[in-house]
């Protein structure tokens, strides 16, 4: 994807901190590793989250709601930003966790 690379090191700049949270379950994470890094959007600050075993029958919109309300309480960040380009997932998140900024796409993320 033309320019994510650049958003999410400006992101960073910007002092967040960049999670890829994923549905694909924890058996696919190293093939997921692959692919961001052939793609040059994973650094070695930027975390990887897949769906654990024991989560395989939740929701996806439920799933990802639920980590990123425990990451918030985790680390305490000043600000959340979640880009997902699913609706639900968004719409879930919005929903659950209105302190949080949500965009269908990461350059409208500011």
């Amino acid at each position: 994807i033309d320019g994510v690379d650049e958003r999410l090191y400006d992101l960073e700049l910007a002092d967040y901190t960049v999670v890829f949270l994923t549905s694909r379950p924890e058996t696919m994470e190293r093939a997921t590793l692959n692919w961001l890094n052939s793609h040059d959007v994973r650094s070695i600050d930027r975390r990887l989250i897949t769906k654990p075993h024991s989560e395989q029958f939740t929701k996806t919109k439920v799933w990802k709601a639920c980590e990123v309300a425990r990451l918030i309480r985790e680390h305490k960040p000043e600000r959340t930003i979640f880009v997902d380009d699913e609706i639900a997932n968004v719409e879930e998140v919005t929903s659950q966790l209105p302190d949080v900024q949500c965009f269908l796409k990461l350059e409208d993320a500011k």
